[in-house]
Formats: C-alpha cells, structure tokens, sequence
C-alpha cells in the first residue's frame, strides 16, 4: 500500500472515531439537560448527585425514553417513600402499575377479578421477585389453568417446561397419595405453593401425606359427630374407620355419610325400640304395647325424634292425663313422706305433670318441703 493512501485511511479512521465521539458527547449533554429539567419540572429542585447519575444511566444505558423518566419522577412525587425497581421495557414499576397488571391479567385469564390475598401475592412477585408483566401473564393463566392456559406471550417458552414438570410431579404425586386428581383449586394452591417455597418432590410428597393425615383426622371427627347425631354414641373404632375409608376413597360428602348411617338396622330399628322402651317406663310408668311401636318407629325414623320427643307425645295421652299422673303422685308421696296423697298435693302436683314435670321432679320437690326436714 501506497504511504499517501495509509496516511488517508488514518485520516478518515481518525475523523470517524471524533465525530462517534463527538455525538455521544451531545447525546449526554442532552440527557444531562434533560434530568435537570425534569427533576426541576416535576420535583421543583435540583437532583442530588446519586440521583442525577442514577436517572442518566436509566436513560443512556437502558434506553429510557423522556416519558419513562417523567412517569418514574411522578412516581417519586407520589411516595416520598418509593422503592421501586428499573426495568428496561417498562420503566420503573411501582405498586400501581404492579396492581395494575395483576388486575389486567386476572381479567383476561382467568376471567375474574383477584381478591386481596391473590393481589398482595402476586403483586410481590412483580415487585419483589422481578416478574415482568409477560412473567405475571404465563404465572397467572398457567396458575389457574395449567398447560391448557390460553398465554401465547413471549416468556411461553422460557417457562414451559419447568411449569410441565411441575404439573406432571403434582398429578403423580397425588394420585400415589390420594388415589384421585386434586381439582381445579388445589391445583392452582400447588403451583404456587410449589414455586414460592422451591419444594422438591420429595417436599411436595411429604406435604400431601400431612394432608392425608389431617383429612383422616378431619373424617374421623365427621363420623363420630353423625353417630352422637344419629344414634346419640359414639362410634366403634370399626365402624367409624370403615366410614372414614368410604368417604376417603369414593370421596363421600357428609350427607352421604349420614344417609348411609339412616339407612342401618341400628338407626332403623335398634335405636328407635331402645326410646320407646325408655319412654313408656319415664311416662307411663309400664312396658310398652307391641301395637304401639311401629307409628313411633316411624316418627323417630322420618322425623329425627328424640326421647324427649316421644315422651312429650305419651304425656298428652289419655291414658297419662287420666291415670299415670295420680300413679307417680301416689308413688312419690309413699317414698318421700311415707304417707298418702292429700287433696291439695293432688291437685298442685297434677298441674305441675302436666306441665311436663317427671316423677323424680315431684320427689325433688317434696324433699325440700318442711315436712320432710322434720322428718328427717
């Protein structure tokens, strides 16, 4: 090469490098004027150095336009106390616009809006953990609506795998523990339980048989309260796990439960003679009549009666308003006084039977009386 034509390739190289140089230079100049000016427009004072270096470098290097730079100043201006973070595409993303994207998401996805717990959470995401709002989008829809979700955004790609692996840890793992599918809701709580708390499979695995436990526990409770309902005792240890078994395994509700419970020759038939029995003894004061049992088996059965229910129903018999209430009047004055029955006693006790008092009430009340301390 020629001496003349390297020394012009020099020349051009070199005013080249000093017009590159040059431009820069006006471009932070301009940028510089321009955080002066914003600062001075929106704040009313000047930037202090880290402020003035800070808002710079947000233009230069990450490209941020006048309107990024005004809405992240307002932001300031808005909350004395305003911690948010930079982002390239966005600006610098504060509570609002975190809310604000949340909102938009839920909306469009899931079709609903969030309520507050689901907003709080997802909102840290955003502003803790630097979830973008495509980030927020794939989260949301793939949270609520697994690998069906209808995101199509950028960030499909980056997180669809690792969201398939976890979908798939969580079917597995739940059919293995539970023998069924967790729905719609459980699935989404795990998800999320998933990613927040890093759990392994061996964690998540863990989590469910704690799960299983308490839902044991849980059905164990639910039988023994249909028993003390129903048949007014607790349940055998043999009963109340094949119940619990059923409801576990063909995932009974509780109405099923206490259909079934209904449907036993104990609720049938065993407890209802057991009340009658011990009704005519409290009331009538006698064995029951075979032809009495079966209308009153039936109001125990259909009607849930208790004892006291059926020993109200003998109180407005004939045969108790009639005869009954001078047999317990005549017992309780022979084993409390040692003596009969005078007219006044007859008639205040009477009343008092008729009332719904019981033969020991009338004993109780005699051995109050002075009567009976001076017999004493």
């Amino acid at each position: 090469m020629k001496l003349t034509t390297y020394i012009l390739l020099l020349t051009i190289t070199s005013l080249s490098v000093s017009a590159h140089t040059s431009q820069y230079e006006r471009n932070l100049k301009d940028v510089e004027n321009q955080v002066l000016q914003l600062y001075d427009e929106i704040l009313n004072r000047e930037p202090l150095a880290y402020e003035f270096l800070e808002l710079r470098s947000y233009m230069l290097e990450d490209n941020w336009s006048i309107h990024d730079a005004r809405r992240y100043l307002r932001d300031q201006q808005r909350n004395s106390n305003f911690n948010g973070r930079p982002n390239t595409q966005y600006g610098r993303v504060d509570e609002g616009m975190a809310r604000e994207w949340v909102n938009e998401s839920f909306t469009q996805y899931v079709g609903r809006r969030p309520n507050s717990r689901e907003l709080e959470e997802y909102c840290e995401l955003v502003l803790d953990d630097g979830y973008d709002y495509e980030s927020i989008q794939h989260r949301i829809d793939w949270e609520h609506n697994g690998m069906n979700g209808r995101y199509r955004g950028a960030n499909q790609g980056q997180n669809y795998y690792e969201y398939q692996r976890i979908d798939r840890m969580i079917s597995s793992a739940y059919r293995d523990t539970f023998r069924s599918q967790p729905d719609r809701d459980q699935f989404r709580d795990y998800r999320r339980s998933i990613l927040n708390e890093g759990w392994s499979e061996a964690q998540f695995k863990q989590q469910l048989n704690r799960e299983r436990a308490q839902i044991w526990r849980d059905l164990q409770d639910a039988v023994t309260v249909a028993y003390e309902e129903l048949l007014e005792r607790k349940p055998s240890t043999v009963n109340r796990d094949r119940y619990v078994e059923a409801m576990f395994n063909d995932r009974w509700s509780n109405k099923q439960l206490y259909d079934e419970i209904r449907k036993s020759r104990e609720y049938q038939y065993d407890r209802p003679n057991r009340i009658i029995k011990a009704a005519y003894r409290n009331v009538l004061l006698r064995e029951v009549d075979q032809g009495a049992i079966e209308p009153l088996r039936q109001s125990i059965v259909k009607q849930n009666w208790k004892l006291i229910d059926v020993e109200n129903n003998l109180r407005k018999s004939k045969e108790y308003r009639t005869e009954t209430i001078y047999k317990m009047i005549d017992i309780a004055y022979e084993e409390v006084l040692n003596r009969e029955p005078d007219e006044y006693g007859i008639n205040y006790y009477s009343r008092r039977l008729l009332e719904g008092w019981t033969l020991e009430d009338i004993k109780e009340d005699m051995r109050k009386s002075d009567e009976y301390r001076e017999k004493n």
